[in-house]
């Protein structure tokens, strides 16, 4: 063989070791990424068994229902604490009122009284001995 086609024979021997090398690296590179496929399947049909035995998706729609009944009894629980606030309230108002009225009163009674004892001082007298007569009846009939 002439130098020219050992030449051309050794370059094409060089040029399919090399495309053998690339494909046994294709080869190898093709392996672990049909390897790490099947953990990735498998790793996902685990998680998928796992998530299924939980049942996460109902277990979450129970957490839903009871945070919403929840907040339900806790919605009826200040409205009635509202309600017993305001029926207390105007209970207080009303006592306060007749309290209030009846400060007024004394406050008239002793108007009056203090009139009478400046302008009038018998019948004041005769007024304090009546109501000393009446406290001396019923404090003698209550002890």
């Amino acid at each position: 063989m002439p130098d020219s086609q050992e030449a051309l024979l050794r370059q094409l021997l060089a040029g399919q070791a090399a495309t053998q090398e690339r494909l046994d690296h294709l080869a190898r590179q093709t392996e672990a990424a049909q390897t790490d496929a099947r953990e990735a399947r498998d790793l996902g049909q685990r998680i998928t068994t796992i998530l299924e035995e939980q049942n996460i998706k109902a277990r979450l729609e129970e957490m839903r229902t009871e945070q919403r009944q929840g907040l339900a009894e806790l919605r009826q629980d200040v409205v009635a604490a509202n309600t017993n606030l305001k029926r207390e309230i105007a209970d207080l108002d009303g006592r306060v009122r007749k309290l209030e009225d009846v400060q007024q009163q004394h406050v008239g009674v002793k108007a009056v009284a203090g009139w009478l004892a400046k302008h009038a001082p018998w019948i004041f007298t005769a007024f304090v001995s009546f109501a000393a007569g009446i406290g001396l009846k019923n404090g003698g009939a209550a002890g």
